[in-house]
């Protein structure tokens, strides 16, 4: 079985994109592709955040306030969940920015 390094996938990927006129440039292919996979984590962070938005009736910060020292297992597994989507999501939209560039 022949095996592709990465950088022979994304080249081959980016050429057909090319090539069926999607793309004016490899680069734009690639860097398309990469903007719309890093969206996708930004909407899974977002829903999550939501869902604990819902859940718990308040924003990350309120929530945070509410438990203030007496925070059940479950709440603090909810804060500790909730911190780390707002950590990702912030993350994940810096490394958008910088493809946006």
């Amino acid at each position: 079985m022949k095996e592709f390094s990465p950088t022979t996938v994304l080249n081959g990927i980016a050429d057909t994109l090319v090539l069926e006129a999607k793309f004016a440039s490899k680069e734009d292919a690639l860097r398309s592709l990469a903007r719309a996979a890093v969206r996708e984590r930004m909407v899974r962070y977002r829903r999550r955040i939501q869902r604990l938005e819902r859940k718990h009736g308040t924003d990350f910060d309120g929530f945070t306030q509410i438990l203030a020292g007496h925070a059940t297992p479950q709440q603090e597994d909810d804060r500790l969940s909730w911190r780390s989507a707002v950590d990702m999501l912030n993350e994940w939209q810096a490394v958008y920015q910088s493809l946006a560039a």
